[in-house]
């Protein structure tokens, strides 16, 4: 079957980043995992749930153009810290809230150039979160790929800080909308699956099978061979996979945006597992996960169609309906 080029290229840039990043990095991913199961997700989720992330509003601007404010996750001996934009226009209605992807850093840099859309950038509040472990690439590699489980709580409280937000100041908004790249994409969904508090989701190149790309996906080169051996033949990989939780839930909509060439969140896999979830409709686009990291208008015309559609053009019936989704 014949391909075009760039889709070669797309995947060829995604093994060559990936396989370049073994070769620098002295220790492969989850070297330091224990053999035992992972936490439960209901576990997790109790934990973030009694020891809910404080977030220290600033009551005052922090910098000049916008407030970065600290958070305290008191489920983890971390502290990290969110950036808070004003739109510079009068009629802000809408809250959107972005995670970065693994090794994304700077962490603000995408959603800098996204809320130059002028829509976007009239209509919409936003905050970039700082996740855990992401202050450098070292510290990336180091602490948050150390062992799967800090890996797999680093997630779930990082879904507790989006939650956080909305709890604190969402009321203030007519909608509130969570956007994630890659690894923020898996966030996404992770709040989506419990009480969620958004009225849209928007995962850029990301899907909810995450065993897949652990351990099938080019992603695997990456990580510890032992582990992968192991995790292969667990009874608990299924905890990896979020779609089973996500299959049989009504909620809000999930509009995920995929690279046809991605060879980390693997397209036909991911389709499969969305295309299992009630509430996700799939757009697509050609690239592959480096060269669709970089496709920001590909991505800004997503995010700005599904915020149009969801909640700003929806019907008066439509969007009573996502309020009533969205937990208060």
């Amino acid at each position: 079957m014949w391909r075009p080029p760039f889709r070669y290229l797309s995947s060829w840039l995604d093994d060559a980043v990936l396989n370049g990043s073994v070769v620098l990095e002295q220790r492969r991913a989850f070297a330091d995992t224990k053999v035992a199961q992972p936490p439960p997700f209901e576990q997790l989720i109790q934990e973030i749930t009694e020891k809910t992330p404080l977030i220290h509003w600033a009551k005052k601007r922090t910098r000049f153009f916008w407030d970065r404010i600290p958070v305290s996750l008191r489920s983890l001996p971390y502290e990290s810290y969110i950036d808070f934009h004003k739109s510079p226009g009068p009629n802000a209605d809408t809250l959107v809230v972005y995670h970065h992807g693994l090794g994304e850093i700077p962490h603000d840099t995408l959603p800098h150039v996204l809320f130059r859309h002028p829509k976007l950038r009239a209509r919409c509040d936003w905050i970039a979160i700082k996740g855990i472990h992401h202050k450098s690439w070292a510290e990336v590699s180091g602490r948050l790929l150390r062992d799967r489980n800090t890996f797999i709580r680093s997630l779930v409280a990082s879904a507790g800080v989006c939650k956080q937000i909305v709890q604190d100041i969402g009321p203030r908004y007519k909608h509130v909308v969570m956007v994630g790249t890659s690894m923020g994409g898996i966030i996404s969904l992770v709040e989506s699956c419990h009480e969620p508090q958004f009225q849209l989701y928007v995962p850029f190149i990301a899907g909810p099978n995450l065993a897949d790309v652990m351990l099938k996906s080019s992603f695997r080169c990456m990580i510890h061979g032992a582990f992968r051996r192991r995790e292969r033949q667990s009874p608990w990989l299924h905890e990896l996979d979020m779609t089973w939780r996500l299959e049989g839930q009504s909620g809000p909509p999930i509009r995920p945006l995929l690279a046809r060439s991605d060879r980390l969140f693997r397209y036909e896999a991911q389709v499969k597992c969305y295309e299992r979830i009630q509430r996700a409709e799939i757009a697509t686009f050609e690239g592959g996960h480096i060269t669709g990291a970089v496709n920001l208008p590909a991505f800004a015309k997503h995010v700005v169609s599904m915020i149009n559609k969801n909640c700003w053009e929806a019907t008066p019936k439509t969007a009573a309906k996502l309020s009533e989704m969205k937990i208060a």
